[in-house]
């Protein structure tokens, strides 16, 4: 899914600004036409009844284009948005975690109404403009027209403003495959996880010197033939859920509803302490997917340093080790051949 696509959403004085200016010219270009082609033929109507004639089709052409107008923005607004049901359970929970999700719904259901409203006077005006029995009750149905379409707009601007930056946090999401075999890089910031994800993949992505600088989740793709690995730098924290960061936010959702197996990058270093590391480790496996560990910063580490990262591991999983990029790739291929295998034989 790429929200990146969803277009600005518009204020509501710039939706009816719109529809009004639209509506002036082409009344205006009406008129002329109409006045034109009135003194080209002989008429045996009397002036007046043709200035009637011509003041009505000027408000039917009003009350057509304004109400095309407003109810286009407003059910374009709606359908630019995804339809949120129908989401992967990743982007509904991550919809959930950072939206208020019952405005947005309700904001959504408010550009429906707002096309619809507009429908229902449109019907309304143009039947009355048909029966008005003058040019006066003409510019008082105009009026009258124009307040109540208005008002429909007015009353959308909170929902307007809410889709607005509803807009700026989904422009944020990640753009995660939800049909590929998707693997987590899971651990603390600067543990390795990010360079990793360059050598194993295809991408180039931003690494910091410090925790949590990045705007989303980098995601990066393996390939191998015809199969295609997905695979998310997903920082780890100990955070609570209150406490969280956006990214650490997305990256817990990430882990919980996107992977299908995780890969715990450990540091024998100690960028964190072993503690904390084994802490996080604790935490993944609370979630029952499947996983490996991957000893980082071999070139940088001690015999002893990486000995004992192992020992503490083991202590409390089982898990394969895994200690070079070039095997951690053909470890993931064989679990995304499982994975197919068992997708085509369910």
């Amino acid at each position: 899914m790429n929200f990146q696509n969803i277009p600005p959403v518009p204020k509501s004085d710039e939706i009816i600004d719109k529809a009004l200016k639209r509506a002036r010219t082409n009344v205006s270009l009406l008129v002329q036409k109409a006045r034109k082609a009135a003194r080209k033929k002989e008429r045996k109507d009397s002036s007046q009844n043709i200035k009637l004639q011509i003041a009505r089709q000027a408000e039917m052409s009003r009350i057509s284009v304004i109400s095309d107008i407003i109810a286009s923005e407003l059910r374009e607004i709606n359908s630019n948005f995804p339809s949120f049901d129908s989401l992967t359970e990743f982007y509904r929970e991550l919809v959930k975690a950072t939206l208020d999700y019952a405005s947005l719904k309700k904001s959504l259901a408010g550009m429906k109404w707002g096309a619809g409203k507009m429908r229902d006077l449109q019907r309304t005006y143009q039947k009355k403009v048909s029966s008005a029995a003058g040019i006066e009750q003409l510019s008082r149905i105009k009026r009258e027209f124009i307040g109540r379409a208005t008002s429909v707009v007015k009353q959308l601007k909170d929902n307007l403003a809410y889709l607005a930056e509803a807009r700026k946090t989904l422009r944020q999401f990640p753009s995660v495959k939800s049909r590929l075999f998707t693997v987590s890089l899971y651990g603390f910031p600067n543990v390795g996880k990010t360079t990793l994800l360059s050598k194993i993949t295809a991408s180039s992505p931003e690494i910091a010197d410090y925790a949590f600088t990045t705007k989303t989740l980098n995601i990066g793709y393996a390939l191998s033939g015809n199969s295609k690995i997905q695979v998310i730098d997903t920082p780890g924290t100990l955070s609570r859920p209150d406490r969280m960061n956006r990214i650490e936010m997305q990256a817990e959702i990430a882990l919980k509803h996107a992977a299908h197996y995780v890969v715990l990058v450990f540091d024998p270093t100690e960028s964190w302490p072993m503690e904390q590391q084994i802490q996080l480790l604790k935490k993944m496996k609370k979630l029952g997917k499947p996983f490996a560990v991957y000893i980082s910063k071999t070139d940088v580490s001690s015999d002893d340093q990486q000995e004992r990262a192992m020992e503490e591991i083991s202590r409390h999983s089982n898990a394969d080790f895994i200690t070079s990029p070039e095997e951690l790739v053909t470890f993931l291929f064989e679990k995304e051949k499982e994975f197919r295998n068992h997708a085509s034989a369910s």
